[in-house]
């Protein structure tokens, strides 16, 4: 029973003119309805579902105000109390019914298909999402997505590292989810780090503008401006750098490490050569550098380049486990 079908069996329902067949017809789809409820995910979260049923009531109240007069005079509350017990059972019934069916087809039509997409280690995706805007998704990172953007806002989430290229829309605000920062954009580029294990995550904005938050704390950055959030100090915090300056890993460039932790710097190079990385000594790890390596330099180079800056040891537990102490 396809949508139309529906809406002309519960408008036939309400003006009680079914004849037997299209009564159990409407039976059977009611009886299912519990059941495709609970194979179908339809809320992301519950702040999602919370804004949902918000929405739904708002409309309800829209349509039926409780003091709108009914044909007969008095309020349609005056209507309602002078029904017997019998038809408000009824009436109550049928109201159920209704709106179990709108609540149904709301959700059906007002709920993306998200897409999960996942860069393996060592390769680099770029993803063209429904309004035009460009991601590249950098290794052993996942963005999820709608298969098209509705509603007022445009959001994604992000685990790992991605550069955006966001399609301007000042109608919609572009909104990326990474672990504990939200950034909010309308139109620019930039790069953000959230690696699950990393003690600092970073957004760096290339052009436009941008505004981050965790929490209740926000920052608003500009071309050549960054956040960093340390999760050890849940300090949010702005810096600048020179985005000129920089030639973006997403074009095949540079790996650039501003005063990160060696720990950190290890998840980046492990996700892009494949392999896990332990840095043992505590002290080596929480080391912070600034480095920067061309994207065609070997796992072997780089690590000699480390060796020079930190003078950590290395030895190899097998092709993809590697100790630095």
């Amino acid at each position: 029973m396809d949508k139309q079908e529906l809406k002309q069996l519960l408008q036939k329902a309400a003006q009680n003119r079914l004849n037997p067949a299209e009564q159990e017809q409407l039976d059977q789809w009611y009886n299912s309805f519990d059941a495709r409820g609970k194979n179908r995910t339809v809320f992301r979260d519950e702040a999602h579902e919370e804004q949902v049923r918000l929405r739904l009531w708002s409309k309800i109240q829209t349509r039926f105000p409780q003091e709108q007069t009914g044909a007969f005079g008095g309020t349609i509350i005056d209507l309602w109390q002078n029904f017997n017990s019998t038809y408000r059972n009824i009436a109550a019934g049928l109201l159920l019914l209704i709106t179990a069916a709108s609540f149904f087809i709301y959700l059906t039509n007002n709920t993306p298909t998200y897409i999960s997409l996942r860069a393996p280690a060592g390769k680099i995706k770029q993803i063209t999402l429904s309004d035009g805007s460009q991601v590249w998704l950098n290794a052993k990172s996942e963005l999820r997505y709608p298969e098209e953007f509705e509603g007022d806002l445009r959001e994604v989430y992000l685990e790992g590292e991605a550069f955006f290229e966001v399609a301007r829309d000042t109608t919609k605000p572009f909104i990326i989810h990474a672990d504990h920062l939200k950034t909010q954009v309308l139109g620019t580029s930039f790069n953000i780090r959230s690696y699950r294990g990393a003690t600092q995550a970073t957004v760096s904005v290339s052009s436009g503008k941008v505004a981050v938050t965790e929490g209740k704390d926000q920052v608003m950055l500009k071309a050549n401006q960054e956040a960093r959030y340390n999760s050890q100090t849940a300090k949010l915090s702005k810096n600048s750098f020179n985005a000129e300056g920089i030639n973006w890993w997403q074009k095949q460039g540079e790996f650039q490490f501003r005063e990160e932790s060696l720990a950190d710097i290890a998840i980046v190079l492990g996700n892009k050569f494949g392999k896990k990385i332990t840095v043992q000594n505590p002290t080596l790890a929480s080391k912070h550098i600034t480095a920067s390596f061309d994207n065609k330099d070997s796992f072997q180079d780089i690590t000699d380049i480390l060796k020079m800056i930190t003078g950590l040891q290395s030895h190899d537990k097998s092709e993809t486990e590697v100790v630095w102490h």
